[in-house]
């Protein structure tokens, strides 16, 4: 058994020595640089100014206007996208035609690169010759500027990822329900229970911890959105579509400023550490 250890802690070793390069390394580095005045466009002009730059993220708007942004992005993209795919998982359980077809049109959405998807809506959501619009005119001879507007704009962006993500948690879903134990559905039936007592009281329990898994991967997936933000608005009009990740990546590699993005990203690692325990106690409860 003590060789089997040794060999075990042998094979660990490579293992341990990505996470140390790849994780532990670049976290203790991001700290350093957090800690001072350190911006590309003035490399000689490197100093330590230890926590001003935290104390400049607590008097930044544009930060807690981008923080707006993003739960706004957070709470609509994943609760439609939730309701969404169990609706159509359970219509989809109880198709038997077409079934197949349907399944594998839901996979295209979210196998479809993020640059794809952002140049279509960008194309189809123009005002002037988008699709959208072309309709809304013919129907009811008015026009949105879907992506012109900062009253529009933040939904519209949210429009999309619904669309791309929807089916992801319809077919996770769906595969669930799809193996249930019909013997406790029959046995209520039976004993004359309805269908909306029938889901809530037998088959939510049991589905209920996959809706935590879909809403854990929808919470990730949604907190570290940016390609088809950057992409379809670059997080314009103005401020409107700011969200944290593309203040990030403002700050980074438009101002070049490490020091204050290194500031910001170990502080948005400690919050989405915080939030994902809280929502797993939440739903533990």
């Amino acid at each position: 058994m003590e060789p089997f250890k040794k060999e075990t802690k042998i094979l660990l070793l490579p293992s341990l020595f990505i996470l140390i390069v790849l994780g532990l390394f670049p976290t203790i580095w991001s700290i350093y640089l957090s800690l001072k005045k350190y911006n590309l466009t003035e490399p000689f002009d490197v100093e330590f100014i230890f926590f001003k730059n935290y104390i400049n993220l607590l008097q930044d708007q544009r930060l807690y206007s981008s923080i707006v942004n993003t739960f706004i992005f957070l709470l609509f993209s994943i609760f439609v996208s939730l309701i969404l795919g169990l609706i159509l998982a359970i219509c989809l359980k109880n198709i038997n035609k077409f079934r197949t077809i349907i399944y594998t049109f839901l996979i295209v959405p979210f196998v479809l690169p993020p640059a794809v998807i952002a140049y279509n809506f960008k194309f189809m959501m123009n005002y002037d010759f988008g699709i959208f619009n072309t309709i809304l005119l013919s129907i009811f001879s008015h026009k949105i500027n879907f992506l012109g507007e900062t009253s529009s704009a933040l939904f519209s962006l949210i429009f999309i990822d619904i669309w791309q993500w929807t089916p992801f948690v319809t077919i996770i879903l769906f595969s669930v329900l799809i193996s249930l134990n019909p013997d406790p559905i029959e046995a209520a039936k039976i004993d004359g229970a309805s269908d909306f007592q029938i889901f809530w009281f037998i088959v939510m329990p049991i589905i209920k911890p996959f809706i935590i898994l879909v809403f854990l991967l929808r919470f990730i997936d949604v907190i570290k959105v940016y390609e088809i933000i950057n992409l379809v608005t670059s997080g314009g009009p103005g401020t409107s579509t700011e969200t944290i990740n593309i203040y990030l990546s403002r700050i980074a590699f438009d101002w070049f400023d490490l020091g204050y993005s290194c500031a910001l990203s170990i502080v948005l690692i400690n919050i989405i550490i915080i939030l994902t325990k809280k929502i797993l106690r939440i739903f533990e409860s």
